[in-house]
């Protein structure tokens, strides 16, 4: 992903500032829009809704065409990650996401949750776990059914009351045009944070897939 940056910025460096503006993880209600937006393309597997296609065509104009395959590739087996069957375990995913001046990763984990009597489907478990400078450790803890997406908002810290309203605005606004349902909440304080990675650590699973 930075490789396909860096061509981009040479290419198009309109489109370059575009993208990574829309990427970038900073600690405001856009980091919501930004997930949810990689929730809906991992849930298609198409990179397009990802990585618009101009910005694909003006990477393969630079002789990167190979690029553009490699992150089709990956993007593929991300969404093949989070549609596995398998019950129980998380699978790590290294999330690109932009700061503003480069590309970094932020860990994604993603696990189909166990069967419990009389579900039809349990759904898809993920959390997006960053550690921000304003806001310290903010986990993003979602589940996935067919048509429904709940979210739980964690912080080590109370988020502003104007970045709560405005994040739950945006979760709305993403539920309407999606046709999803769904309902966001928040939590604060460390007691509240989840650690997936414990739980890969001690179940020694296979590599996180990089991006």
């Amino acid at each position: 992903m930075r490789d396909a940056l860096a061509v981009l910025q040479q290419a198009a460096p309109d489109l370059a500032h575009a993208w990574a503006a829309r990427l970038a993880p900073r600690a405001d209600p856009r980091l919501a829009s930004t997930l949810l937006r990689f929730m809906s393309a991992l849930k298609e597997a198409r990179l397009d809704s990802w990585l618009d296609a101009a910005a694909q065509q003006a990477i393969e104009g630079q002789g990167r065409g190979d690029l553009v395959r490699r992150l089709r590739d990956d993007f593929r087996q991300m969404a093949e990650l989070a549609d596995q069957r398998a019950e129980g375990d998380w699978r790590a995913v290294l999330l690109p996401l932009a700061d503003g001046r480069e590309i970094r990763m932020a860990a994604f984990y993603v696990r189909r949750r166990r069967r419990r009597d009389g579900e039809r489907n349990p759904g898809t478990r993920f959390i997006l776990d960053l550690d921000l400078d304003r806001t310290g450790a903010l986990q993003f803890d979602g589940l996935v059914r067919p048509q429904q997406l709940d979210l739980v908002v964690r912080s080590a810290r109370p988020l502003p009351a104007l970045w709560e309203r405005d994040i739950a605005a945006i979760f709305e606004q993403s539920m309407a045009i999606t046709g999803y349902r769904g309902k966001v909440a928040f939590q604060a304080g460390a007691a509240s944070l989840v650690s997936p990675a414990d739980e890969l650590r001690r179940a020694a699973p296979a590599p996180a897939l990089r991006v």
